[in-house]
């Protein structure tokens, strides 16, 4: 790939590549937060700060979080940047909007193992901070939004476990960034990932959803749900659940059963998500008439952004396609797998930059064979 820009358009590219590494940096100060301690932020000190400065108790926790994740001899503008990066604020959630959930309040789950797989029920903490949509872009310059939540009293959700690591919950998280493709989905829909059923139950309660098709790779979950789980769905027959791995089924049998939409949910976060959407993208041209929608697919789509900024600000200091295709590590292989995607034509001027780096370019992108 070429580019081919002015010195005052390079200087708009700096700007871009400044966003993609303030991305970078409240992406990790955040993933710290939200993995490592995310009960930094308590009730009494909430209060306190409200008595003491008159401000909401969101303005109180977002100042509390802020100056401690920029306590350890951060500057003033990281704190400025992770402000910005915030939206200004975070959202106080009411528990209502997510027990009055269909799934939340029809489909009873015990606490159950079999080894493997496991039921159980997990707790989040008064204050316990997490991200609750999926990511947002805030201008033209790629500014990642991450939007986080909070309960004022603890709130009690269900999740699946594998050897004892959340690989699916019933969360504000799951429930908001699931909702859009919910909506849309409409016809014959085949869903890659079983976890809890979420996805499936909320879709079988539309009028417009006639058939669901679910590809479960392991006989254990699907043996799980189909004993505690299944039984409670109210339209259990638009429901079929069949044992196979996601990319075999995508390649061989998906084009044949003519399914009007695909929703991939099949790993626990965007880092393990976006080497298998990679793969799934590239097999979207075997079923052209199918709309693939993926589970926080603007987070990875993020992603793939902060990859291609990196390697056009790599070829603005030199590096040649050989370099790119030298692939050592996985980070390289990842690398070499987007670099070989990006179009072969000169990238002219800072709008030619942008317009590669939308939602819709990206994504055609990934799409498009070598």
């Amino acid at each position: 790939m070429k580019i081919q820009l002015s010195d005052k358009e390079l200087d708009s590219v700096k700007i871009l590549l400044k966003s993609k590494d303030e991305n970078i940096l409240v992406s990790d100060l955040l993933m710290d937060y939200l993995t490592v301690k995310p009960r930094l932020v308590n009730m009494g000190e909430v209060r306190h700060v409200m008595a003491s400065s008159t401000c909401s108790q969101e303005d109180a926790f977002l100042r509390i979080l802020t100056e401690r994740l920029c306590s350890d001899g951060k500057d003033q503008n990281t704190r400025s940047t992770l402000l910005n990066h915030l939206g200004g604020k975070v959202t106080k959630l009411e528990p209502k909007r997510y027990i009055d959930n269909p799934y939340f309040k029809n489909i009873s789950l015990p606490d159950y193992g079999d080894g493997k797989w496991s039921i159980r029920h997990r707790e989040y903490a008064p204050f316990e901070g997490f991200a609750y949509l999926d990511t947002a872009l805030d201008g033209d310059s790629f500014v990642e939004i991450t939007h986080l939540g909070y309960f004022e009293k603890s709130f009690i959700y269900p999740a699946i476990l594998e050897s004892n690591s959340v690989w699916m919950s019933i969360t504000p998280h799951e429930i908001e960034t699931m909702a859009s493709a919910i909506k849309e989905v409409k016809g014959n829909v085949v869903v890659f990932g079983l976890g809890l059923g979420y996805f499936a139950y909320m879709a079988s309660l539309k009028d417009e959803v006639a058939r669901i098709v679910v590809i479960e790779r392991d006989h254990r979950l699907i043996d799980l749900f189909n004993k505690h789980i299944l039984p409670q769905f109210k339209h259990k027959e638009k429901i079929v659940v069949i044992e196979m791995d996601a990319f075999v089924y995508a390649k061989t049998a998906l084009e044949e059963e003519m399914f009007s939409y695909a929703f991939v949910d099949i790993y626990r976060s965007v880092d393990d998500g976006l080497p298998l959407f990679l793969r799934m993208k590239k097999l979207e041209a075997k079923s052209p008439d199918t709309k693939f929608i993926y589970w926080l697919g603007s987070s990875l789509l993020a992603m793939v952004r902060r990859v291609v900024l990196t390697i056009i600000e790599e070829i603005i200091d030199g590096y040649k396609d050989q370099d790119f295709q030298r692939a050592l590590t996985k980070e390289d292989r990842l690398f070499a797998e987007v670099f070989a995607r990006l179009p072969k034509e000169a990238i002219t001027g800072i709008d030619g930059v942008k317009r590669l780096l939308s939602d819709e370019a990206l994504s055609a992108l990934l799409r498009k064979a070598r």
